[in-house]
């Protein structure tokens, strides 16, 4: 199975980009696994390939052309921290599409028990969605949306609709693999549950933890800092 790790990514995030693929490769064996970035201003970065997206919309994915050689993508994203392996992302029997749903504030969009997408922690197997990339347009060209009752108009809500509307093969991954930071503090009985098996911690929000520490989270910017707990 050939597969591949892919971002995007710009210059201002370069130093979490940096952090992310070290305590990645710390925790995870990334032999014959291809490392891509996309990104405007980023030309060259070692150990990877950089291509440049079509747009900054969801087609920044690149699952029209540039990921349709791969058999597996995994995506990951520039303020996540890794923890843990995440083995069973590249390796693990998973659907055709795989993902960590949002918390409850990551907006209130379900379509029939399909959980709110989180675009950074999800896998796609190109091959076993070869019209992905026509459905996501029309449904992003479909100037009558109004799903769930309210404006959704963001790369995640375009992705969340699309499981439902064309009835995707998909699983919802474990929190662990993507675990907001916001349970920190929103939700702290299921960050205690969870803290020792967490393998990714998301840094969703400002600052990002390379700029300073957001107030009330001032201890997990110790955490980006140091590389563990």
């Amino acid at each position: 199975m050939r597969t591949c790790l892919y971002t995007y990514c710009s210059k201002a995030y370069i130093e979490g980009l940096d952090k992310a693929l070290s305590t990645m490769k710390a925790h995870n064996d990334l032999d014959n696994i291809d490392i891509i970035i996309a990104s405007f201003d980023i030309d060259n970065y070692p150990g990877a390939k950089v291509i440049k997206p079509l747009s900054e919309d969801w087609t920044k994915y690149a699952i029209d052309g540039f990921l349709l050689d791969y058999d597996r993508v995994a995506y990951f994203q520039s303020d996540e921290l890794y923890l843990g392996s995440i083995d069973y992302l590249l390796r693990g029997d998973l659907k055709p599409f795989a993902y960590v749903a949002n918390g409850e504030w990551g907006g209130p969009c379900l379509y029939n028990g399909v959980k709110h997408v989180h675009t950074g922690g999800m896998v796609i197997h190109p091959k076993l969605l070869p019209n992905a990339h026509a459905q996501l347009k029309a449904i992003s060209e479909d100037t009558n949306r109004d799903p769930c009752g309210r404006p959704a108009n963001t790369d995640q809500d375009y992705f969340t609709e699309w499981l439902y509307k064309y009835n995707i093969d998909f699983e919802v991954l474990p929190h662990i693999y993507s675990m907001a930071k916001r349970y920190y503090v929103k939700d702290r009985d299921t960050w205690d549950k969870l803290k020792s098996d967490i393998r990714v911690l998301h840094y969703v929000g400002s600052p990002k933890p390379w700029e300073g520490d957001e107030f009330g989270y001032e201890s997990l910017g110790g955490v980006w800092r140091r590389g563990a707990f």
